[in-house]
């Protein structure tokens, strides 16, 4: 629920408001990078030295990237977080070089200096994508002088609500789409060549340059309230690191484009707050570590590390490593890293003891305003990678860059790729598409193709045929991008006849990106298809991802369903994941008569109970009814006596929230359950009796509620059946239990219920 996860969030909010009060009680710390490189703890086997300063006009750094040419690119704001009344945007991107690779930067040329609030910035299609206030910018010099001399409004309307959470850390993915990340108080409302777009509170954006389309995902907050770094892994897949306290997300589940509010959970999350992130991918680094994630803790004055365990599933594990960096020096603030074409790991230090927008003066003095650096981590003797500057290569030594070991080199390529002619990229490509090409250089050349927007339907039949199944996920994720778009769009049979293919495939990822793939689908079949996953295990990530679809298609399947033509191949376990996605009234009746017709054949456990969820949560008093009969939860000679029992439980709680009391329609069918051999069916009818109001059988349910010889559990079932009556008797029958002598879980139910309904005759007891 999102007031759960609001008052969970308090706890994060409340210790950074605590630590930089705490900060400015005590001397300000010694600015100079000399003492601030002496505060840092590096990890045994590495080592930390300066790279630019303020001195070189690095000024209060907030993102960094590198170019295809080695040199680095910095954006930094000096008026942050706010304008002072009469100030005009002055903030820069600066370009570092070290010419002479002496791991200094030697050279600093100001590309712009007349932004504001540059909190994301990276480098394609001839210049350099930047944000400025509520501006997405393309920039270029076009006479040569390192100078930006052009500006475009690419797109206008991006949320400045709070100026850390405005349109920020851009990253490009691996089919030429640029990953843009939004914070919690910024309300976007953006006008595109395809129509306005909108993004309310936290979420991301997905631009596609050369259609000037935009997309919009996690509207609403439903992810990261403040995502501040996304990565991709080597085979596509993409991470966001929050930097509000909620940890790391795994976002291939929410790429599916619905206002439909689900929050999709974490996949590590113990408070840490975030700055950018990088994948380890070098032959500098040690192979000890090849494959961490390294990300700035910007809070914590650290840097931290992580690693994403694949163990076969939809999902991932991740385990926290010792950091890379931990300092005492209040002023350590990394909010990127990045490494660099020679191996070595450049951090952007904000550099600032005082970081809260909230907690301390928009004026406070010992705000720096200034100060910012940049530093280099190396891996003590070893030798950093001799690289070359990629961007006047020709399309033959581009393509063949794409197989290098080192991660760098392969992500420039791609770039420069990118602004080369489509056509003879596409050729490149073909002359090194090999059946025995390896794994990951298969996926960087059909990543090529993508991004050249050059993926025919063969092609990608191919692909998701591959052995690998990194591939085929992420040959499912194009087929559904390919359907989707306005110029060039795969024809919606054809996509679905492969995506019904793949949401058969025996791992789990596969499956996952498939049904984010038919999200994508604009036809009444695509949920059809993506309900195929039911033949497998659902996994939670899975779950997620097929709900969210099942709202984004429901345009192109309502009319399907209403008149009669969503049938799911008679598959029960597929229209039952379908009923509990797509909830309201329409799906608890269908769900409803799947269960009524269940003496036709024997439903699985789980099948059982996802219909038999979907009744409680939204059925009407018919639907509800349902769940009384014995014969609803009989898979042939079995009757599931638990399953029958978790949702009358289910259905008490959704009609308490839901107002819905059925009253003594429902007496029959309670009373027989009353009478049942089974004692958790008997308790949990007890329970229903309370929350449905029917009162002939409120005595047999005080009687339990009262009753010392039954068991707590049955006894606390059948307190919250009287705590559902509500009225004065009942309250005073858990007065009476509340106030016993003796402690127990059963008095303490009593007490936790008696509040709900009176907690001012509660306080004394």
């Amino acid at each position: 629920m999102r007031s759960a996860r609001t008052v969970h969030g308090l706890l994060p909010l409340l210790l950074a408001a605590a630590l930089p009060h705490a900060e400015l009680r005590g001397q300000a710390p010694d600015p100079s990078p000399e003492a601030e490189r002496a505060a840092l703890r590096v990890l045994d086997g590495f080592e930390v030295r300066l790279f630019a300063s303020e001195a070189d006009g690095v000024h209060k750094p907030i993102q960094i990237r590198f170019g295809p040419d080695g040199r680095l690119w910095v954006a930094g704001s000096v008026v942050y977080p706010q304008l002072r009344p009469g100030e005009k945007p002055r903030d820069q991107v600066v370009v570092l070089e070290d010419t002479d690779r002496d791991g200094r930067a030697d050279r600093s040329t100001v590309f712009a200096d007349d932004l504001l609030m540059p909190t994301g910035l990276e480098l394609g299609d001839g210049g350099l994508y930047v944000t400025s206030g509520s501006d997405l910018l393309h920039l270029r010099d076009t006479d040569g002088d390192g100078r930006a001399d052009t500006r475009e409004v690419v797109f206008r309307g991006f949320g400045t609500g709070d100026t850390h959470q405005t349109l920020n850390s851009f990253t490009w993915g691996p089919t030429g789409e640029l990953m843009l990340s939004q914070g919690l108080h910024a309300r976007s409302r953006v006008e595109t060549p395809w129509g306005i777009v909108e993004l309310m509170q936290a979420g991301m954006w997905r631009f596609w340059p050369g259609e000037r389309r935009l997309e919009a995902f996690w509207s609403g907050a439903m992810g990261a309230h403040n995502p501040f770094g996304t990565v991709f892994d080597d085979w596509g897949q993409p991470f966001v690191f929050a930097g509000n306290g909620h940890g790391i997300y795994h976002l291939t589940p929410g790429l599916v484009a619905t206002p439909h509010f689900l929050e999709q959970p974490s996949l590590w999350n113990q408070g840490r707050k975030f700055g950018g992130a990088d994948f380890v991918g070098n032959s500098h680094w040690p192979d000890s570590h090849q494959g961490e994630v390294v990300a700035g803790a910007y809070l914590h004055n650290a840097v931290d590390r992580f690693r994403l365990h694949d163990e076969g599933a939809a999902g991932y594990r991740v385990e926290r490593l010792p950091p890379l960096i931990e300092s005492d020096h209040v002023g350590f603030r990394v909010v990127d890293v990045r490494f660099g074409p020679d191996g070595a790991l450049y951090l952007c230090d904000w550099y600032n003891p005082v970081i809260g927008h909230y907690q301390a003066s928009f004026r406070d003095p010992q705000r720096d305003r200034d100060r910012g650096r940049i530093w280099r981590v190396t891996a003590r003797g070893r030798p950093t990678v001799d690289w070359r500057p990629l961007d006047r290569l020709p399309v033959a030594g581009l393509v063949a860059t794409l197989a290098s070991p080192e991660r760098w080199n392969r992500q420039q390529a791609a770039r420069v790729l990118a602004a080369r002619p489509a056509d003879t990229v596409a050729a490149a490509v073909r002359t090194h598409a090999l059946p025995e090409t390896d794994g990951r250089t298969r996926f960087e050349l059909l990543s090529a193709r993508a991004t050249a927007g050059r993926l025919d339907p063969d092609l990608l039949a191919g692909a998701a045929r591959d052995p690998l199944p990194e591939i085929r996920a992420f040959a499912a994720r194009l087929i559904g991008q390919e359907a989707a778009r306005p110029l060039r769009p795969l024809a919606p049979d054809r996509a679905l006849a492969e995506l019904a293919r793949l949401a058969d495939d025996p791992h789990p990822r596969v499956r996952l990106e498939t049904v984010v793939a038919c999200s994508r689908v604009p036809a009444a079949a695509a949920v059809e298809v993506a309900a195929r996953v039911a033949d497998h295990p659902v996994e939670p990530a899975i779950a997620y991802a097929f709900t969210q679809c099942v709202h984004a298609l429901e345009p192109f399947w309502r009319p399907a369903a209403d008149r009669g033509e969503l049938r799911f191949e008679g598959q029960p376990g597929r229209e039952a994941l379908f009923s509990r996605a797509a909830g309201g009234e329409d799906a608890a009746r269908r769900a409803a008569a799947r269960l009524r017709r269940i003496g036709e054949v024997a439903l699985d456990p789980d099948v059982l109970a996802r219909l038999a969820a979907t009744v409680a949560a939204d059925g009407g008093t018919n639907e509800l009814l349902t769940l009384l009969a014995p014969g609803s939860f009989r898979r042939g000679p079995v009757r599931e006596t638990a399953l029958q029992a978790a949702a009358l439980r289910q259905a008490a709680d959704a009609s308490l929230r839901r107002n819905l009391r059925p009253g003594e329609t429902a007496a029959t069918g309670l009373r027989a359950l009353l009478d049942d051999a089974d004692p958790s069916l008997r308790a949990a009818a007890a329970r229903l009796a309370g929350a449905w109001n029917v009162a002939s059988l409120r005595t047999r349910v005080e009687s339990m509620a009262l009753d010392p010889d039954l068991d707590p559990e049955t006894r606390n079932d059948a307190l919250a059946g009287l705590a559902g009556f509500g009225d004065s008797p009942a309250r005073d029958r858990l007065a009476d239990v509340a106030a016993s002598a003796a402690p127990s879980p059963v008095q303490a139910n009593a007490l936790a219920l008696l509040a709900r309904l009176d907690p001012v005759r509660t306080a004394p007891l």
